[in-house]
C-alpha cells in the first residue's frame, strides 16, 4: 500500500468516527439538558394544563379542600388523593 492509500484510509475512518462520536456527544447533552431543566419543563407543562392559580379570599382549613377534591372525584374510584403541597 502507498502512502496516498493509506492517508484516505485514515482519513475516512477518521471521519466516521468522529460523527459517531459526535452523535452519542449529542445525546448525551440533549439527555442531560433534559434532566438538569425537568423542573421547569414539569411545570411549565403544568402552567399548560390548569394555567395560573390566583388565591383569592381567605385560606380554607385543609380539611375543607381535601373533603371538596374527595367529594368531587367520588364518582371517580379509580381516582386516589395520593399526594398534596401545601404553601403558605
Amino acid at each position: 500500500m502507498n502512502t496516498r492509500k493509506i492517508r484516505n484510509l485514515a482519513f475516512q475512518a477518521h471521519r466516521y468516527i468522529g460523527l459517531a462520536v459526535g452523535l452519542i456527544a449529542i445525546i448525551v447533552g440533549l439527555t442531560g439538558s433534559l434532566l438538569v431543566f425537568q423542573s421547569e419543563i414539569l411545570a411549565f407543562q403544568r402552567y399548560q394544563k390548569i394555567g395560573t392559580i390566583i388565591p383569592q379570599g381567605e385560606m380554607l382549613p385543609i380539611e375543607v379542600v381535601v373533603n371538596t377534591v374527595k367529594n368531587n372525584y367520588a364518582s371517580q374510584p379509580n381516582r386516589h388523593l395520593v399526594k398534596m403541597n401545601v404553601e403558605t
